[in-house]
Order: C-alpha cells, then sequence, then structure tokens
C-alpha cells in the first residue's frame, strides 16, 4: 500500500466511524496491525496519529503522548510533511498534558519549523504559535506570549471573514496575557475586537470563553455590574456543556470575584460545575481548583468549621499533588522510555526486512527496486547540489556459453566473483546493484570521470586475476565488458534512464571491439576530424 492509499483510507476510516469511538478504534488497531506486519513504516506512524488524535478528541489525555511518540518517531522517516508537523503538534499537547511545558515546547517548536520549510502543510502556523504561546504563559514568560499571540491575531483578523472562532481564540488568549500583566484595558481592547464576530461562533466553549474572560476582566478592572453580567451569559452558554475544563481557571476568578461582592447564588453555579467535575475526574489539581473556591466561601460568611475542613484538605492536596507530580514526571520518563524503546524495536525490524527486500540473494547487491530508490535520491541530490551523475555498465562476457558449458552452479559462482569485485568499490558515493543476470550497474554521485574509469579498471583487472577458466571464451578465462557513463545534469527531465542508456551504449561499444575492455562515455568529445566521437577506449 502506497503512502498517498495509506493516507486515504486512514482519513476514510477516521470519517466513517469518527462518531462510534469503540470501532474507530477497533479499525485502526486493524490498520496498526497491518502496517506492523507489512513493516509499512508510514501506516504505522500514520495510525498512531490518529489514535492520538482520537485520544485529544476524547480527553484521554495520558494516551496522547504515547500514541503521538511512536507517530513522530515512525513519520519522522518518511517525506510527508504534513502528518510530520501535525503529529509534533500533538506531541506537544501530550506533553501539556502532563505538565511538561519545555519538552511541549520543544515538539511546537519543530511542528512551526516543519510548517515553515514545507509548503503542503496543511496546520496552520498561527495554529502552532498559539500552542507555542500557550507554554510561556504557562511558565510565565507573559510578554513572550503576547509577542508571539499578537501576530496570530493579526493575521485572524484578516481572515475574520471565514474564520471567526480563530480570532475568538486567539483574542481571548491575549485578554488572558494582558490581564495575568495586569493591564485590563488592553485586554477589554482585544474583546472588542472579538465581539464583532462572537455571534458567528458555534463552539460553545469558545463562546462561553469569551464571556468568562469578559467576566473575568470587569471584576479586575472593579465594574461589578458588567462582571456580574457577563458571568450570568457564560453560565447560560455553558451549564449543559459535558468538559467545561479549558475554562476552570476562568471560572475559580469569577467565583472568588462574587463571593467577595457577596454574590453567593451566582459564586455557587460556578462552584457547582467545578466541584461536579473534580468529583467526575478525580484529578488532584481539579481537586484543588474546586476547593479554593470551597474554601474562600466557607472562609468569607464566617463558617470557619468548614472553612478550616477544606483548607486542611487543601494542604493534603497540595502535598499530593507535590508528590503525584513527581512521580507523574518520573512515570512519564518511564513511558517515554519504554515507547522510545519499542519504537527502535520495531524500526530495527523494519530496517532489516526493508534491507533483505532490497538485496538480490544470490549477491547480497542491490537488487533493481533498491537501485531506483536510490536512483531517485542520487538524481536530486545531483541536480540540487550541481554534481555529477554516473554509471558503470559491467557486463560478463559469452555468459551463456559458460552456462552451457560448466552448468548453472558453476555460473552462480561466476556472479558471485563478480559481484565480490563490484562490491569493494561500493561506498556513499557508488553503489552497485545487480541488473539482470549477468549484468551489473553502479549508479555514482559527484565521482570524477577518472575516478569512475579507475574503479571499472579494478573490477576488471580483478577478474583477469582470478583467472577463471572459460574455454568458449578465446582469452580462455572469465572476462568482462564494461561502459562507463558520468554527465551533469542539465537540470531538465534528465532521469536515471539516461546515464544507464549512455553507459549501455557503451557496454555495446566493448563487445563490438572485441570485449575484455572499457569503453567510456563522453557527450562533447570529438575526433581529430570534428566529427562527434563520444565514445573512447580505456586499457587497464
Amino acid at each position: 500500500m502506497g503512502a498517498e492509499t495509506s493516507k486515504q483510507e486512514l482519513l476514510r476510516v477516521y470519517e466513517k466511524y469518527r462518531g462510534n469511538n469503540p470501532r474507530l478504534k477497533r479499525e485502526l488497531k486493524r490498520l496498526l496491525k497491518k502496517g506492523e506486519d507489512t513493516k509499512d513504516i508510514f501506516l504505522i506512524g500514520a495510525v498512531n496519529y490518529y489514535l492520538a488524535l482520537v485520544s485529544h478528541r476524547l480527553g484521554h489525555r495520558t494516551s496522547i503522548l504515547s500514541y503521538a511518540i511512536k507517530a513522530v518517531s515512525m513519520l519522522d522517516q518518511t517525506t510527508d510533511y504534513d502528518l510530520i508537523s501535525r503529529s509534533y503538534n500533538l506531541l506537544g499537547i501530550g506533553y501539556i498534558a502532563q505538565e511538561d511545558y519545555q519538552s511541549a515546547l520543544n515538539a511546537y517548536q519543530t511542528a512551526y519549523q516543519t510548517v515553515c520549510r514545507h509548503r503542503n502543510c496543511t496546520v496552520g502556523k498561527d495554529t502552532v504559535q498559539n500552542n507555542i504561546a500557550e507554554c510561556y504563559y504557562q511558565i510565565g514568560d507573559y510578554k513572550r506570549s503576547i509577542r508571539i499571540m499578537t501576530g496570530c491575531f493579526e493575521l485572524a483578523e484578516k481572515n475574520k471573514d471565514k474564520d471567526p472562532e480563530g480570532l475568538a481564540i486567539y483574542g481571548i488568549n491575549l485578554s488572558d496575557c494582558y490581564e495575568s500583566v495586569g493591564d485590563c484595558a488592553k485586554a477589554d481592547e482585544y474583546l472588542d475586537e472579538v465581539e464583532s464576530v462572537i455571534d458567528r461562533v458555534e463552539n460553545s466553549i469558545v463562546t462561553g470563553a469569551f464571556y468568562s474572560r469578559r467576566a473575568c476582566v470587569a471584576y479586575k478592572a472593579g465594574d461589578m455590574e458588567r462582571g456580574t453580567r457577563y458571568a450570568d451569559k457564560c453560565i447560560e452558554l455553558v451549564k449543559n456543556a459535558t468538559d467545561t475544563y479549558e475554562l476552570h481557571r476562568d471560572f475559580e476568578k469569577i467565583a472568588h470575584a462574587q463571593i467577595r461582592a457577596g454574590e453567593y447564588d451566582r459564586a455557587d453555579q460556578f462552584a457547582d460545575i467545578l466541584l461536579l467535575y473534580s468529583d467526575h475526574t478525580g484529578h488532584v489539581l481539579d481537586m484543588i481548583i474546586a476547593y479554593r473556591v470551597q474554601a474562600d466561601y466557607f472562609q468569607t460568611i464566617g463558617d470557619n468549621r468548614n472553612a478550616l475542613a477544606y483548607y486542611s484538605r487543601l494542604n493534603e492536596l497540595y502535598e499530593k499533588h507535590r508528590v503525584e507530580e513527581k512521580a507523574m514526571h518520573l512515570a512519564t520518563r518511564k513511558k517515554i522510555e519504554a515507547t522510545e524503546k519499542a519504537v527502535k524495536s520495531l524500526m530495527r525490524k523494519i530496517k532489516t526486512s526493508q534491507e533483505s527486500a532490497e538485496r538480490e540473494p544470490l549477491t547480497g547487491l542491490m537488487n533493481r527496486t533498491a537501485l531506483l530508490k536510490t536512483a531517485s535520491e542520487f538524481v536530486e541530490r545531483a541536480k540540487r547540489e550541481n554534481k555529477k551523475l554516473g554509471g558503470i555498465f559491467v557486463d560478463i562476457d559469452f555468459f551463456k556459453q559458460y552456462n552451457d558449458t560448466y552448468g548453472h552452479s558453476k555460473g552462480d559462482e561466476v556472479i558471485r566473483a563478480v559481484a565480490d569485485a563490484c562490491r569493494k568499490e561500493n561506498s556513499a558515493s557508488v553503489r552497485f546493484a545487480r541488473y539482470g543476470g549477468d549484468e551489473f550497474f553502479a549508479l555514482t554521485l559527484g565521482r570524477g570521470d577518472e575516478a569512475l574509469q579507475k574503479s571499472a579498471a579494478r573490477i576488471c583487472a580483478a577478474l583477469r586475476e582470478a583467472a577463471i577458466p572459460h574455454e568458449k571464451n578465446p582469452k580462455g578465462r572469465v572476462t568482462l565488458s564494461v561502459g562507463v557513463a558520468n554527465i551533469t545534469l542539465s537540470g531538465g527531465d534528465e532521469t536515471i534512464l539516461d546515464v544507464i542508456n549512455f553507459a549501455d551504449k557503451a557496454v555495446y561499444q566493448a563487445k563490438a571491439s572485441g570485449k575484455d575492455t572499457i569503453y567510456v562515455f563522453e557527450l562533447n568529445r570529438f575526433d581529430e576530424s570534428g566529427r562527434r566521437s563520444p565514445y573512447y577506449r580505456v586499457d587497464f
């Protein structure tokens, strides 16, 4: 299955079953097994990306990280930069869920660099930068967060007719940043901009966040009437929401402000949401937020007994959080190490399988499929780096007659002997393959003309020294005819077939001139009379 086909099938499965999470996960696991069985790196990475995406969509914060690590580890071996950028973005989200903001920042920055370098990435630069800004916000670098977020907001302003939600999100986040540095006027200024599009935002959580932000800023500025009006609007929007996690920091601020103003009934609405949510998740941080509001309420109304009970419980929770945070970081580290170990093991198996599939069994040299794969890389580099692309074509003389005389098992020994001579010339810039029954071809990159001719000469000399008897060869031994071509690509439509064709014609010249020799192709070579004479003999 090709990468594009795999991608289309995954997208089809995701869209078809996204409303049926158990079935979706089963289908993704089926495709994952298929990828592992076929050693398909792209499919394995892409499935893990979708599993991370499903975990994120379902709010399963603990499983995002391991899936995302596997996704980036596999997809980094591919050229699908769109999925690579998306996977790194999800990896950042996974780290955020573990409160590892520095690792999240590194992942987001990798995603951003990938998006900037490759135009085919569909994840928006502003989306990733928003996440980067969130990391800086979490580590207390509000100024840097504001600087990055302002750029996102200005870009969203240009597209607000098409994407009002994007403008709302960036404006809400900027307001939060400015409130954190005590600039309520600036916080309100951005919320005023958002108000012009908020009626067109369909996401109730984003709309709720807008009104909770307005309430927080108004309360901090001392405008209780405005704060209460916006808080009431927020409650109306989110009272039936199943997951209000993104709003809880604002809900706590609103509840504290209302408690101080004596608006206990209104504060109860936010306090109840926080308390019910903490009971549902059992997460320590969720409980801390909820209990701080409860402790503040009971202390304010003078119920010292209940206030003391909540403060006592808060002390226990802070200690529990400290211990859990340490344990969580350790567990996360172990989870990452285990995931990386599993990925390395799988990559070793895949690499071994790929190498085996790309090797010709008799000689151990590359097969034609692997040669074409290398050719694609060499041609691209030759054009990009302005290097010569060359070929060495080796053909065994009178090989059919050798097999007819000595038998195919002896013929295989000759094939291996020639392969051994070719293999000694292999390097990062010279890659030999068995091209056909008695033919071998080396693709070369950035080698000089003389260097290629010397490589060809050494191969011929090795067979001459081996002196393998061949009674049907006039020389009485196994000999080779070799063609060499080395060209500079013009940047047009040249392919590896052009190099092979030139080298093959050089072999034909060697055969026609009596065999056991080397002929070189040189495009712009002329004889003494001025006629084009691209082929000439090289002695060894």
